[in-house]
């Protein structure tokens, strides 16, 4: 009877312990046991299809049973991505874009991570081969959008008539049209939606063609730091030549963008890969605008290099002027945040020393190796500086020397004397300037200029300078010094590759800002120019500046396009240095007179050549 008894007990503790190990295993997440010893019954997926080569996307699995705490999805058997947000019976996951770049049917399974769980039922996913889509833009995109907004909050010191405004991001867009992303954004003189390590402000919006081919609207919807929710409409221009990834143009007008302001000026996009990443050698260039904290503001500029690995920076050395206090050849360094990678959207978020000030920065890499880049530069009082631009990759990295500016190149720079304000409005002028480089001697170091200026309403037209002087260091930083009207001008190159890269004033408180790049070999003619041209003026540095993207027609000296203001139309003559001349009827590109460089014969650089206050630059490309 005892022994019968002792062998009961013995099978009811072995019952009990599986029980309680196993009751452990098929408790659901809410404490109720879940049916079965698995993770999950999915039965339906929301999308089932999606077309290849589209944004990264929300795969949403509807079903029963799931451990959503735990909860991992199985893509194609290789790829496990972890959850976003789910319930017992609907899960969803943030699928990157370069899971979905080619057509084929994808396995979908769940697993969890209870101790003897098997995984559930395997659906399938349909990724179609690419179709039609509702708009010309389909894919990835980065941006980078400066311009000047009007806020007025019924607070004195926070009112500013005219405060600068930038946007650097990312977007995706759907085969309906559909646009989400994420962006990061600053505002003269105080806010900010950006630079949190962990993701930029979360975009959304739709895109829509217009009649003309390749070219149509961006909407984006987006909250901001007070709370309020802020529509901005840009419409966009296409290139069409060229090679490489698909590049734009982005303008807005001044409309009304929520309660707290207006908002004008323009940008750049460009089609990027999934999953684009920095790695190697880079030159950066940088402008924006420093309060000064005593609120009359300044351009600041700043142009460098890094070497960039494994997250760290090093090997950085750049030049900054801020409103004529510059600081030549300073040390920069950065290090990745803890658990901040690549986003979906590519983007990283460094803090970046400077010359021993501190630099927040997020970055959104593109297809092309570098990216667009914005910033703010913490200060000890209310009001915060200001900074956004692009990072290039650096060819040839440590083995440059003055030979790498051997042939002739076509530059251009924009500059704001200081004081920038007076009061709550923007008072300065613009600084532009468009010109050549030629008749390089490496072993001399000396070269030739010949350049247009058109600063604080006076235009300094057709100037030439012989014997400027320059000096190539190994990592691309080059010196460049000549005389003019019995003064020294001075300003910093750092090379991207060849006869390309940024400039940087170092003379005078306009801080100008700019790119160099190579010209293709002339001479050139009027007619070597014909064509059609996408063209958008850039980098606006007055709320006045004109802001203008559309399609310029040139035809053996004509010249015609339609614009807001009504259809542009005028006479151009090329000189055989690639220096043009123009007449226009409307100054939307800066003046009723114009000079133009020409780079190539599908690449054009224009500047008003008036006597303008509030000058522009346009780059015209096929």
């Amino acid at each position: 009877m005892k022994s019968r008894l002792r062998k009961k007990l013995l099978g009811f503790g072995l019952i009990a312990s599986l029980c309680l190990v196993q009751a452990c295993q098929n408790l659901g997440p809410t404490g109720g046991h879940r049916a079965k010893f698995n993770a999950g019954t999915i039965t339906s997926l929301s999308p089932s299809t999606i077309m290849a080569g589209g944004p990264p996307f929300t795969l949403t699995l509807n079903g029963s049973n799931f451990n959503q705490g735990v909860v991992t999805l199985v893509w194609n058997g290789t790829t496990n991505i972890q959850v976003a947000q789910g319930s017992d019976t609907q899960v969803s996951f943030a699928i990157p874009a370069s899971l979905i770049a080619n057509p084929g049917s994808i396995s979908i399974q769940l697993i969890d991570s209870v101790p003897g769980d098997r995984p559930s039922n395997t659906v399938t996913f349909t990724i179609v081969p690419r179709g039609a889509t509702a708009c010309v833009l389909f894919g990835l995109y980065d941006f980078l959008f400066t311009g000047f907004e009007t806020i007025h909050l019924g607070i004195p010191q926070f009112n500013k008539n005219n405060g600068g405004a930038m946007f650097a991001g990312a977007f995706g867009v759907d085969a309906n049209g559909n646009l989400s992303g994420e962006q990061d954004w600053t505002e003269y003189p105080f806010r900010s939606g950006a630079f949190d390590p962990v993701g930029g402000s979360p975009i959304a919006g739709t895109c829509t063609n217009s009649a003309t081919p390749n070219q149509g609207t961006l909407t984006l919807n987006f909250i901001d730091t007070f709370g309020n929710h802020v529509t901005l409409t840009f419409t966009f221009l296409l290139q069409q030549g060229g090679s490489g990834p698909t590049r734009g143009r982005l303008i807005k007008f001044a409309d009304m963008n929520s309660t707290l302001g207006t908002l004008a000026g323009t940008g750049v996009l460009v089609a990027t890969a999934p999953d684009a990443v920095l790695n190697g050698d880079y030159a950066f260039g940088l402008v924006g605008i420093d309060p000064v904290d005593s609120g009359s503001g300044s351009q600041i500029g700043v142009a460098g290099r890094f070497t960039y690995s494994n997250g760290n920076l090093g090997a950085g050395v750049a030049d900054i002027n801020d409103g004529g206090t510059v600081t030549a050849n300073a040390s920069v360094s950065g290090a990745m945040f803890p658990n901040a990678p690549p986003d979906l959207y590519s983007r990283v978020a460094r803090d970046l020393t400077i010359g021993g000030q501190m630099v927040h920065l997020a970055i959104y890499a593109n297809s092309s190796g570098g990216g667009f880049a914005i910033g703010k530069i913490p200060s000890q009082t209310a009001n915060t500086s200001a900074v956004a631009g692009f990072i290039s990759p650096q060819t040839n990295a440590g083995a440059y020397t003055n030979s790498s500016l051997n042939a002739p190149l076509v530059f251009s720079t924009w500059g704001a004397p200081a004081p920038m304000y007076t009061g709550a409005s923007y008072t300065t002028s613009s600084d532009t300037t468009l010109g050549l480089a030629s008749g390089f001697n490496s072993g001399a170091g000396t070269f030739n200029l010949q350049f247009d200026n058109v600063s604080a309403g006076v235009a300094n037209l057709n100037q030439a300078v012989s014997g400027a002087t320059y000096s190539v260091a190994s990592n691309g930083r080059t010196t460049v010094s000549y005389t003019l009207g019995g003064n020294t001008v001075n300003y910093v190159y750092y090379l991207d590759g060849l006869n390309d890269g940024f400039i940087l004033g170092e003379s005078g408180t306009a801080a100008e800002f700019g790119f160099f790049q190579p010209q293709a070999p002339g001479p050139f003619t009027t007619s070597a120019i014909d064509g059609t041209f996408a063209s958008a003026t850039f980098l606006p540095m007055t709320p006045a500046s004109p802001n203008l993207a559309t399609e310029i027609t040139l035809n053996n000296g004509a010249l015609s396009a339609s614009s807001p203001a009504g259809a542009l139309a005028g006479t151009y003559v090329v000189a055989p240095s690639g220096r043009g001349t123009a007449s226009v009827n409307l100054p939307v590109l800066g003046g009723s007179n114009l000079v133009l460089y020409v780079i190539s014969p599908g690449s054009i650089v224009v500047m008003g050549s008036d006597n303008t206050m509030n000058n522009a630059i346009t780059f015209m490309h096929f």
